[in-house]
């Protein structure tokens, strides 16, 4: 299928999107992910470059070149600025987390124009995973909504035990905000 809309990466670089743009396309990204964890299928590597607009800006999911079957337990690599802290560990587990984890990033620089935790070195991000508070989305863009803030906040803790636990529970709370 031709996208004749790029990708949310080429629409970023403009700057960042009004909140329900923003939320209208989390929403959907985060609905095509519930259906390919239902088939077992974890991505691994979301990022804006990895998420194609059709004819009417509605998201596609694609390169799935990092994904793992959610049995697997080979490693998986994403794109530093949107993997999971646990992600950067070559012995850790696929997980559903870690895509519940970069669609959180995902919508950071959504809202804000620049990914989380940016830095100049990919040794120094690695560091900002660990050492650096979460960066705060409501000082970033004062017009994002509590309910989105604390959805966002969730889904990128730092702790995976702190994340949602699945992409439905991730999905449910998008609904309402």
């Amino acid at each position: 299928e031709y996208l004749d809309n790029g990708s949310l990466s080429s629409l970023l670089h403009d700057g960042a999107l009004p909140v329900e743009e923003a939320l209208r396309i989390v929403r959907s990204i985060c609905q095509a992910l519930v259906h390919a964890h239902g088939r077992g299928v974890l991505h691994c590597d979301l990022k804006p470059a990895n998420v194609l607009l059709d004819s009417d800006f509605e998201p596609r999911l694609c390169d799935f070149g990092q994904s793992r079957l959610a049995d697997e337990h080979s490693h998986s690599l994403g794109t530093l600025f949107y993997m999971a802290p646990e992600q950067a560990d070559l012995k850790a587990v696929p997980d559903a987390r870690w895509d519940v984890y970069a669609l959180g990033a995902l919508m950071y620089n959504m809202l804000t124009g620049s990914p989380p935790y940016r830095a100049r070195t990919p040794m120094e991000k690695l560091m900002a995973h660990r050492e650096l508070p979460i960066p705060a989305l409501r000082e970033a863009r004062d017009d994002v909504p509590e309910a989105l803030d604390r959805i966002y906040h969730r889904a990128v803790a730092k702790r995976p035990e702190d994340r949602y636990g699945s992409m439905k529970e991730l999905a449910a709370d998008l609904e309402v905000c």
